[in-house]
């Protein structure tokens, strides 16, 4: 934060506008990191954990907040489900038609269900998120400007066709209800009475991955596009710039962007072991779909982690932009409130 004198300028002989209310009672002004963290920085990064209900303030920051969380624990149950599904031990265990009767079904089928279920509260929200570009901001230069007029409103439906963010998070969302229909699938066709013809199994999951994971490749690159470089290629390989390599913000959506992409090799490769299509050993099987689906639940788990930490930085080391007192809001992917810029691109 730059220093002021008594006429309202900064270092700099730039004027800053400043708000008359004081700062919030978590920060007193006096450093760079709120007092409770400043023996162990670095549990600033779990602050979205330790002090979870601060993130309730404001709609924009409850919405970023739990759409981060179900993608991380989310990750937690694929991580569990795709690497039970591989191991010998476990598949072995596993018999169709005793109704979730076995280790196979509760650690692979309800992990797998369990997941989806947060990771589509997570998508829905990031819809939300892409609804209202920019809004903290906005709601700083109300404040600045005296509150005059109407308070911006946050929008909770509507529909952003020229956002790729928006288009994004609609294609995880959709791939998310998919995963669902075919874990709803898999625990149907585990009850004797109800087992799936082989052309009904092979629509309702074997379809229904390899769809969901190419939707979800196109929205990690709909992301990468937005939010990093309409080029794709700098977001998705290593950083070109120092900014990048520092920056919470690109390596995050580097990891979603992997972690799609982990997501429809696994969709692609049960296709292809379908049935209709048995082609594979057993071994080979393995090592895709655990490189695949388990690879790729980490790289959303280290995703959804990164920009938790990211929302704790900007909550615990605030910087001060329209307003004295307003706290950086937090930000997730697509949510461009703290960086907005004219053509949506390089904000990291």
């Amino acid at each position: 934060m730059a220093s002021m004198d008594k006429s309202g300028k900064d270092a700099n002989g730039k004027s800053v506008k400043l708000e008359a209310s004081a700062p919030r009672p978590h920060f007193d002004g006096k450093g760079d990191i709120i007092p409770m963290y400043r023996k162990c920085p670095p549990l600033l990064y779990f602050d979205w954990m330790i002090r979870f209900w601060i993130y309730f303030d404001t709609p924009a920051h409850w919405i970023s907040w739990y759409a981060c969380v179900g993608f991380y624990f989310g990750g937690i149950l694929f991580i569990i489900g795709s690497f039970a599904g591989i191991s010998p031990a476990i598949y072995n265990q596993s018999v169709v038609g005793n109704c979730m009767g076995d280790v196979f079904d509760w650690l692979v089928t309800f992990c797998y269900l369990f997941g989806n279920a947060l990771w589509f509260v997570a998508t829905s929200f990031q819809i939300i998120e892409s609804l209202n570009p920019g809004y903290d901001q906005r709601v700083a230069e109300w404040e600045a400007e005296g509150r005059n007029g109407p308070k911006p409103k946050y929008i909770w439906f509507g529909l952003r066709l020229t956002n790729l963010a928006w288009w994004g998070a609609c294609s995880y969302t959709l791939g998310v209800a998919l995963y669902i229909g075919a874990a709803v699938g898999t625990i149907i066709n585990d009850c004797p009475n109800t087992l799936l013809a082989p052309d009904v199994y092979l629509w309702i999951v074997d379809y229904f991955y390899l769809i969901a994971g190419i939707l979800f490749f196109l929205s990690g690159v709909a992301y990468v596009m937005y939010e990093i470089s309409i080029w794709l290629i700098p977001g998705i390989f290593c950083p070109f710039t120092r900014k990048h390599a520092k920056s919470m913000l690109w390596w995050a959506l580097w990891l979603y962007f992997w972690g799609g992409v982990g997501f429809c090799m696994g969709g692609i490769q049960l296709y292809w072991d379908s049935p209709i299509n048995l082609v594979e050993t057993v071994p080979q099987y393995n090592i895709i779909t655990g490189i695949g689906f388990g690879g790729g639940s980490i790289c959303f788990h280290l995703g959804a982690a990164l920009l938790l930490a990211r929302q704790s930085r900007g909550r615990c080391r605030p910087s001060y932009a329209f307003t004295a007192s307003r706290l950086d809001p937090t930000s997730h992917t697509g949510s461009h409130y703290m960086e907005p810029t004219p053509n949506g691109a390089n904000k990291v």
